[in-house]
C-alpha cells in the first residue's frame, strides 16, 4: 500500500480525543463507565474509547463492552497501570488523550469539555479534569468514605503545588505523550502521573486545572485498601530521593514541618462543604488526625529501613 492510500486511511480513522481506560478484575465498575461515556454529548463519531486489560483472570471485561460504541480493547500482560496505558497509547487515534479510571463516571459533558479546553489552548497542553468523590450511601458515609470525600483527588492543589494531574482525569496532547515516551513503566502505579506531567511540562507544554471537564470517583471504604494506598503515596512522593544519611533525615524533618501545619487541616475538617452535618464533621477530623499519624510513621519507617519507591 502507497503512502498516499495509508495517509488517506489514517485520515479517515483519526478521532478528535482518545479515551484510555485501564482495568484488571474490575468489568462491573467498567460497564459503569462505559455506560456514562455512551451518554456524551460529543459526537460519537469524534471520539474513541481503548480499554487495557492488564491481565484480568476472573472478570473479563469483554463482557461489558458492548454498553457503549467506539471501545476497542486490547491487551497487557505485564503488571501496572503505566504499561497498560502505554498499550493502549499505541492504538490511540485521537489528536487528544484522555485518561481515566474503569471505577470513575465522567460527565455528560467531559468529553466536549475537555475538547474545547484544550483547543482553547492551541491543541497542545496538560489538564486536569475536577475529580468529585462519592460514598457507597450518601446518607451514610463511613470514617474512610468521608476522609476521600473531603481530601481525596483534589486537582487544584495537585496543579498548584505539585505541577501534575491525576490520571483519574488528565488530558494531553496526544503528540506531547508519545514525544516524551508516555508512562515509565518502572513506576507502575502512584506517582507515573507526576512523572509523566512533569516530563511533559519540560517540553514547553502548560498545565491547567479544569474545573467544568468534571469526572466521579467513589470513596474508599475498606481499611486494608486504604492504608495500602496511603503508604505506596507517601513511597512514591519519596521516588529517587535520599532515604539514609543526613541528607535523608533533613527530608523526612522538612515533611514533618509541612505536615505539622498541616494539622490545621484537623480544625478546616470541621468546615469542608463537601461533608454535611456535625457529626461527620466530627468523624472527619479525627479520621485527618489520624491519617496524618500514620503518613508520619510511614515516613519515618521509610527513613529508618532506606526503602521507599512506587512499589
Amino acid at each position: 500500500m502507497g503512502s498516499e492510500a495509508i495517509e488517506g486511511r489514517w485520515n479517515a480513522m483519526i478521532r478528535l480525543v482518545s479515551v484510555v481506560i485501564p482495568v484488571r478484575n474490575d468489568a462491573r465498575r467498567l460497564g459503569e463507565c462505559l455506560v456514562a461515556l455512551s451518554q456524551q454529548t460529543l459526537p460519537a463519531d469524534q471520539w474513541e474509547i481503548v480499554v487495557a486489560d492488564n491481565g484480568s483472570d476472573r472478570d473479563d471485561p469483554t463482557t461489558v463492552l458492548s454498553v457503549c460504541p467506539n471501545v476497542r480493547l486490547v491487551r497487557e500482560l505485564k503488571p501496572g497501570a503505566s504499561a497498560a496505558r502505554n498499550r493502549a497509547l499505541k492504538e490511540c487515534l485521537g489528536q487528544y488523550v484522555a485518561f481515566t479510571d474503569a471505577d470513575c463516571r465522567p460527565a455528560s459533558d467531559w468529553l466536549e469539555k475537555g475538547v474545547a479546553e484544550l483547543d482553547r489552548r492551541g491543541g497542545k497542553g496538560i489538564l486536569a479534569g475536577r475529580i468529585i468523590v462519592f460514598p457507597r450511601d450518601p446518607g451514610c458515609p463511613n470514617f474512610l468514605e468521608l476522609f476521600d470525600m473531603a481530601w481525596a483527588f483534589d486537582q487544584a492543589a495537585f496543579v498548584g503545588r505539585g505541577r501534575f494531574g491525576a490520571t483519574a482525569n488528565l488530558w494531553a496532547d496526544r503528540e506531547g505523550v508519545m514525544q516524551v515516551g508516555g508512562f515509565r513503566e518502572e513506576i507502575p502505579y502512584y506517582g507515573e502521573d507526576v512523572d509523566l506531567c512533569h516530563r511533559l511540562l519540560e517540553t514547553g507544554r502548560v498545565l491547567a486545572y479544569a474545573p467544568e471537564v468534571v469526572v466521579a470517583h467513589p470513596a474508599r471504604w475498606e481499611w486494608g485498601p486504604f492504608r495500602v494506598r496511603l503508604e505506596r503515596q507517601v513511597r512514591a512522593a519519596y521516588a529517587h530521593r535520599p532515604r539514609r544519611g543526613i541528607q535523608g533525615f533533613r527530608k523526612m524533618l522538612a515533611d514533618f514541618r509541612y505536615d505539622w501545619f498541616g494539622y490545621r487541616d484537623v480544625w478546616r475538617a470541621l468546615f469542608r462543604p463537601q461533608v454535611t452535618g456535625y457529626r461527620n464533621h466530627v468523624k472527619l477530623a479525627m479520621v485527618t488526625a489520624g491519617v496524618k499519624i500514620l503518613r508520619h510513621w510511614t515516613r519515618w519507617k521509610m527513613w529508618r529501613e532506606g526503602t521507599g519507591g512506587t512499589g
